[in-house]
């Protein structure tokens, strides 16, 4: 039994370093979880402040939309189209006219449209974006580069003059007619009567057809400074399906589609305002919260990698082991 005193010193440090690992990965645990309560609050700020943005940059689209709806020669002009026989004088004419130069400013004050100079009569039909003012029979008096199917439109139409409200639609797929598809958005306002006596009397709609690009992506891609992975994404869920807007995936390919189930986006839109976790569609571990956009049914979700949100705690859990592991070495060598 010479060696028992050995052995129980053996023992004793054995149990100390066992000790002292356990201590240190609770220690990391509890730095992991005060990390991830850190980025919780703040992912809830970056979220509140782009959902703002948003709701913003569509207010003030929508104000401008009502200012042209509102206008009392874009009220007489329709309730005289919507009363009138069908047959078109020098006087309608000029009506039309004032009414495509009322649109063309409203357009161009609001800075989303495409402009009248990079336009030419060669091209006009491709340009995927616009405002029109449609008649309640469906009939277009008014427009600028407007392209929205006809069924589309006739639901928007009947949706806005039953209801008085505006209609934001959800970001969505056209064919541009330049061989891509690309994503756009649909806001439409109703028109009333001039001098109508019902409360919701309403002749016409302002449908607006919006190209994301000019406003909303410098939105999704605001920078933070002090985070690298961090993305903002504009998400709808569907059926079968989530679809989602993220001009920072690159290029022109800044609309996606995938299928619902194990999908963490949609574990965000089903619980908005609580942090989520898993993989998103790279197969990279994030983080994430939802938050709602007002008026309509999408989603603003903001996320960040895992990776990067416990970059500390995991450093230090690093450099703690690595202390431990060149204590044993010298230990060993001693």
């Amino acid at each position: 039994m010479r060696n028992k005193p050995t052995i129980v010193a053996l023992m004793a440090l054995l149990l100390f370093f066992t000790g002292s690992i356990w201590l240190v990965f609770q220690y990391v645990a509890a730095e992991k979880q005060r990390d991830l309560s850190d980025w919780e609050a703040r992912l809830n700020i970056m979220a509140e402040s782009q959902r703002a943005s948003i709701e913003n940059w569509l207010n003030e689209l929508d104000e401008s939309l009502q200012a042209l709806a509102m206008n009392p020669l874009t009220q007489l002009y329709v309730t005289q189209s919507h009363d009138s026989s069908g047959s078109v004088d020098d006087t309608r004419r000029g009506q039309r006219q004032h009414l495509e130069n009322l649109v063309t400013a409203t357009a161009r004050l609001t800075g989303v449209f495409t402009p009248v100079e990079k336009t030419s009569p060669n091209n006009e039909n491709d340009v995927s974006d616009g405002i029109a003012i449609i008649n309640k029979d469906g009939s277009i008096m008014a427009t600028r580069y407007f392209l929205v199917e006809k069924s589309l439109l006739n639901d928007i139409l009947n949706m806005v003059t039953a209801t008085g409200a505006t209609y934001i639609s959800n970001i969505y797929e056209i064919d541009s007619g330049v061989d891509k598809v690309v994503p756009r958005l649909i806001m439409a306002v109703p028109v009333s009567k001039v001098q109508s006596i019902a409360a919701n009397d309403y002749s016409a709609a302002i449908v607006a057809l919006i190209n994301p690009e000019n406003g909303l992506y410098k939105i999704l891609l605001k920078n933070w400074l002090t985070t690298v992975s961090d993305e903002s994404l504009l998400v709808t869920a569907g059926e079968n399906s989530i679809r989602y807007l993220s001009p920072m995936r690159g290029g022109y390919r800044v609309f996606h589609q995938h299928p619902i189930d194990k999908s963490l986006l949609a574990s965000a839109v089903e619980s908005p305002g609580n942090i989520v976790s898993g993989k998103d569609s790279r197969g990279t571990e994030v983080i994430a919260i939802a938050r709602p956009i007002t008026a309509t049914s999408m989603m603003l979700v903001q996320k960040i990698d895992t990776r990067e949100a416990l970059a500390e705690s995991t450093n230090q859990r690093n450099f703690i082991l690595s202390g431990f592991g060149m204590r044993g070495f010298i230990s060993r060598r001693g």
